[in-house]
């Protein structure tokens, strides 16, 4: 007699597969436009060297009595950086722990959702908050809301991202003698320059019908380094509601185009931005270090420690505490350049709701 096929196997979770985001890291940008300096204390003063006293034109020309003129450097105005600190508490559950299945694999989900939070605290200051606000530019800004100059604009053919492109990395390289080394766009806003039917025009023309204009090609023609061009994805979720049907993504970058001149804080640095990142302490009295996936962490110096609570929840819990505190900070304007609205934003038909903000 066969047996019946419902009394064979009672459908469980998989225990080799679950269905689980993670962000590509790649896509976060504020390690690229703020690279981590490390600093001992909670806030000091940058000096500034004054270009315009290195760079003066002065008459040189020794007199008849043998002088010369003196010449000395000059700073000017101290900027200052202050670091403000940022953390979360990531409750291990015993209770949970010795009944969560094999693939749930609770400590490492755990940890990794606190890592995750924290990094998209970051990028959000990072991008949104300090990148994309233009008075932090002086007159290093364009913007291109409401006109025929946005680039999801099909129907004016006099808009040339190539030319536009050109323009500011020239204001970039007049100002600094360098051309940017980073370009930063949402990977929408890149896919509709290269379908403008000027874009189309010009790779047509170059490698025959239907051609698209590769990145390689675009940062030839304007004149940077290969890998300038850097293309993101990466979202954050805007809804503050638990139920999965009300989340409402969006990109840090929005309809924006971010360009910059960036290299490491040394002792001679001119690059845009600069990440202040208050050195971590060590364990403190009761606490650990926890095992962590740091390519989820934020650009260094991020503590992930641990301690244990008896008193919480029927057997307690290890509480892994997250913490870090930094200064993400422009901290010289010639060496950036804020495109605004580059494509329109606002169209959901064209990009939903991601670029809308």
């Amino acid at each position: 007699m066969p047996v019946r096929q419902s009394t064979l196997h009672v459908p469980r979770p998989l225990e080799d597969y679950v269905l689980a985001y993670r962000p590509d890291t790649k896509g976060y940008m504020f390690g690229v436009l703020f690279p981590k300096k490390s600093v001992r204390h909670k806030a000091d003063d940058i000096r500034r060297e004054d270009k315009g006293n290195l760079l003066r034109l002065r008459n040189l020309q020794i007199g008849a009595n043998g002088r010369l003129q003196d010449v000395s450097m000059r700073f000017l105005k101290n900027l200052r950086y202050a670091t403000t600190a940022y953390g979360v508490e990531v409750p291990l559950s015993w209770d949970e722990r010795s009944n969560a299945d094999s693939e749930v694999q609770y400590d490492q989900r755990q940890t990794e959702t606190g890592l995750i939070t924290i990094h998209t605290q970051f990028e959000y200051i990072a991008m949104k908050t300090i990148a994309r606000a233009p008075a932090n530019y002086s007159t290093q800004t364009l913007n291109f809301a409401n006109t025929p100059q946005q680039y999801s604009n099909k129907f004016n053919l006099q808009v040339d991202p190539v030319d536009d492109f050109l323009y500011i990395c020239g204001e970039i390289e007049n100002r600094t003698t360098y051309r940017p080394n980073s370009i930063i766009m949402h990977s929408r806003t890149w896919d509709t320059i290269i379908q403008h039917p000027v874009m189309r025009a010009r790779a047509e023309r170059e490698q025959g019908g239907g051609a698209l204009i590769s990145k390689e090609q675009f940062e030839k023609m304007i004149r940077v380094d290969p890998g300038t061009l850097k293309l993101t994805a990466a979202t954050y979720n805007v809804s503050d509601s638990d139920d999965p049907a009300q989340a409402d993504f969006r990109s840090f970058i929005g309809p924006d185009i971010l360009f910059a001149y960036n290299e490491p804080g040394t002792i001679n640095s001119y690059g845009f931005g600069q990440t202040f990142m208050l050195s971590g302490n060590s364990d403190g009295a009761g606490m650990r270090s926890q095992s962590a996936d740091m390519e989820l962490a934020p650009a260094g110096d991020i503590m992930v420690r641990a301690y244990d609570r008896p008193d919480i929840g029927k057997d307690g819990a290890t509480i892994v505490k997250i913490t870090g505190e930094w200064d993400v900070r422009i901290v010289n304007t010639d060496a950036g350049f804020l495109l605004q609205n580059a494509v329109d934003g606002t169209n959901t038909n064209l990009y939903g709701n991601f670029l809308n903000n």
